[in-house]
């Protein structure tokens, strides 16, 4: 839920706080999921076996605008935050890891396989989970991790998502991939992990799922000057304005206290507003 203040700040008889007050719906979080193909990832990217346990894998994949604004993704403006990530599985099994989970606003389109990792691929990201993880796989079924730190994507440039994974055991199967985007990859096979993404440059994306969480904002707080001479009210209006993202309410209330009234038109008043909302927003 979301509840705030806009102050009366003026020099009249009577001052008071003018309360705005919406709710959204919590523990309730808006699904945009990103690919549809049924080919699988590269060597199992991004979660790589490759043929043996103890081995060390890094991705870095793109997701450009345009993918993460497709059909069932995310909406076409508003930055996301994002809360959780998950990938569909092609197969099944239990694969239990270290994972080390980056995302970044970038404009970049690719990753080269001379891309070093340190300095070009994770510099300025967000890590935004590390730690052990256990995915307990079923095909077509996104196995999900709930970031450390959610991630707010900004709808104006490409997501940059890179996984370094250091697996403990050896899985023959891997995750479903769409093409388009771009994916570099690499694995050793040794728990010790390459600076290059040497394996793989190439144009597809694993299929994703993700979680990202409402959001409700006003433009600002306070409000100052509503005053007038005796007999002479009311006060000029003001205005502010209200804006959502993933709402999953169909409506947001305004409620204006004793002695004020709210418009969405500027001239017909009254104590409460419920503003519509479309698409979540």
């Amino acid at each position: 839920s979301y509840s705030g203040n806009i102050t009366h700040t003026g020099g009249g008889a009577t001052q008071e706080n003018l309360a705005l007050s919406g709710s959204v719906t919590s523990a309730v979080l808006t699904q945009a999921i990103i690919g549809t193909g049924t080919a699988n990832t590269t060597n199992g990217a991004p979660f790589q076996h490759h043929g043996g346990s103890n081995r060390c894998a890094r991705t870095s994949t793109i997701y450009t605008k345009a993918i993460l604004n497709q059909t069932n993704g995310f909406p076409s403006s508003g930055s996301q935050i994002i809360n959780t990530i998950g990938w569909q599985a092609n197969g099944t099994g239990t694969l239990s890891g270290n994972v080390k989970i980056y995302m970044q606003n970038t404009t970049a389109t690719s990753t080269g396989t001379s891309d070093d990792w340190d300095t070009q691929i994770i510099n300025g990201a967000t890590l935004v989970y590390d730690g052990a993880f256990t995915f307990t796989r079923a095909t077509g079924e996104y196995n999900s991790i709930t970031l450390q730190t959610p991630f707010t994507w900004n709808n104006t440039n490409n997501l940059r998502i890179a996984v370094e994974f250091q697996s403990g055991a050896n899985l023959s199967t891997g995750w479903y991939r769409t093409t388009g985007g771009n994916t570099a990859s690499s694995f050793n096979i040794s728990s010790s992990c390459q600076s290059t993404l040497s394996n793989e440059s190439n144009s597809y994306y694993p299929n994703v799922k993700f979680n990202v969480a409402p959001e409700l904002t006003i433009s600002t707080e306070t409000l100052s000057g509503f005053e007038y001479e005796f007999g002479s009210g009311p006060s000029a209006s003001q205005s502010y304005t209200v804006s959502g993202f993933n709402l999953v309410c169909n409506t947001v209330s305004v409620n204006a206290p004793t002695n004020y009234e709210v418009s969405e038109d500027n001239t017909n008043f009254s104590s409460s507003l419920q503003l519509p909302v479309s698409s979540g927003i």
